[in-house]
Formats: structure tokens, sequence, C-alpha cells
């Protein structure tokens, strides 16, 4: 109790429910502390018929219908190899409810509940895929970003390794063409370079002649969005990486391990 008499924020990942069972719900907390920020985290929210039901992230990108939009050859949908809804649903969100709520609370002088549902924050990273569906069209037949245009797809290069091109903009498509030395692919039209209608063995043909890293190389001096797909242990190494000392060094039972301090920096002027 003394705690949380002198605390900014409570965070609580309870069902909904619980803490009120450990006499600590909004309500009491208030009493204590009436300039707390009270954060309730849960997989589905504190109102809804599943309000009590238990998850994890691949519970909550089915349930949003993310994982619908990752699909195989086959069709099966594919478990991405990063927590989506964790992080972006529940850990990002956190940090927006915390700050949004001392603000709120500095503003007006109360205490502040904040609700957050990883089911509903998840469901925002769906958001293209929403807006298609609004224009009455299934991004899983046309799937803009997810390999459907040529110009923004991964290709496996000379060395068995993979390269990413993001030229989504003609212009950077018509720069990669200059690049590449082929003139005749450049257009003024995004719907050429739909898979199909552009050739896109052409391009795969086109990326087994160099290794990633000569890409990476050639692409130096060039406007054209291209990126080498890093393996994890490639991204502590990476210039990038240390230049924003994303991750420190620390030390952990005669262990130097790397730490991610920041998603970004903050500078303060007073």
């Amino acid at each position: 109790m003394e705690e949380i008499k002198t605390a900014d924020v409570l965070v609580e990942q309870f069902r909904p429910g619980a803490m009120e069972g450990f006499h600590l719900s909004f309500e009491t907390v208030k009493k204590i502390n009436p300039k707390i920020v009270y954060i309730s985290v849960t997989g589905y929210g504190q109102t809804g018929e599943k309000k009590d039901a238990a998850g994890h992230d691949l519970n909550y990108l089915a349930a949003t219908g993310l994982l619908s939009l990752n699909r195989d050859e086959c069709g099966k949908p594919v478990i991405p190899g990063f927590q989506l809804a964790d992080i972006a649903g529940g850990s990002f969100m956190i940090v927006s409810a915390c700050t949004s709520g001392l603000l709120a609370q500095r503003m007006r002088q109360k205490a502040q509940y904040i609700d957050v549902s990883l089911f509903d924050a998840t469901l925002a990273l769906g958001a293209i895929a929403q807006g298609m569906l609004q224009g009455h069209a299934d991004y899983n037949q046309m799937p803009l970003l997810s390999g459907f245009m040529v110009n923004y797809n991964v290709y496996e290069c000379s060395d068995k390794k993979w390269i990413a091109l993001g030229a989504l903009e003609l212009k950077f498509w018509n720069s990669f063409c200059d690049m590449v030395g082929q003139l005749s692919w450049k257009t003024s039209e995004n719907a050429d370079l739909i898979s199909g209608i552009f050739d896109k063995q052409k391009l795969e043909e086109l990326f087994r002649t160099k290794t990633r890293d000569e890409w990476v190389a050639l692409a130096v001096n060039f406007d054209v969005c291209l990126s080498p797909v890093l393996e994890m242990k490639e991204v502590y190494d990476q210039k990038q990486t240390k230049d924003r000392a994303v991750f420190q060094e620390v030390k952990i039972d005669d262990k130097t391990i790397q730490i991610y301090t920041k998603p970004y920096k903050t500078y303060i002027s007073l």
C-alpha cells in the first residue's frame, strides 16, 4: 500500500475482476492515491463476451484476422517468427497508455483508468486489409504488400541469402531499373508491376547473378529501397544499430549480453 501512495502509474494484467479480489480495484486504489494512473492490460479488454478468455499472441493474431493474411503456397496460415500482438498490441500500447494517462491526470487533476486490450490494439495492424474490405475487395486476392507487386518483394541471391526490394513508388522502381541497366522495365503505371503482368522470373534470375552483399554494395549510390534480409545475429553488428546505440552490453554472471535499450531517442529542452 505504501508503494501505491507514491506511485504515478499502476499496471495490472490479471483477468477482469481479479484485482477486486485482491482489494486493489481502481475504485479502491484511487482512494489511496487520488493521482494514480491505473492501467489494466488484458487479452480482450474489460467488456465483451471474451473478456475472461485466456490467450497468447497466436490467438490474438487469429482473432483479429491478421493470421489469415499470411499464408504459404498451399494457403495455410503462417505463424510469424515474432510476436506482433504481444509487442505492438501490448508493450507499445502500455507505453502509450502511461504517457497519455499521465498527461490526462496532469490536465484534469484526478485519477485515470485505462483499459488496454491486446485484441483491440492488434486490430489496427490490419488497417489496409480492413480498408480494402470496406471497398468490397479481398486482401488475400490482392495482397498489395504481400507479394502482389514485383517491385515490393523478396528475392534469393546467388549465395542463397535474400534481398528485400521495397521500390513501391515508381521513382524508386525506375531508379532500380537504372541501377540494373534495364531501361525497358521503366514505367509510369503501377499496374505494370503486378506479378503476372510483369514477369517476376526476370527479377528472380537477375538477383541470382550476385550475392546479397554485392547487391547491397551496388545499391549504395541509388535511391532504390533495397535491403539485405539479415539474420538476427547480423543485426547487432550492422553500423546503423551501433550508430543508434540501440543495444547496450551488460554483464550478467560473467557473461556479456546485448540488451535492447530504446525504440527512439529523446531530446528534452529545458
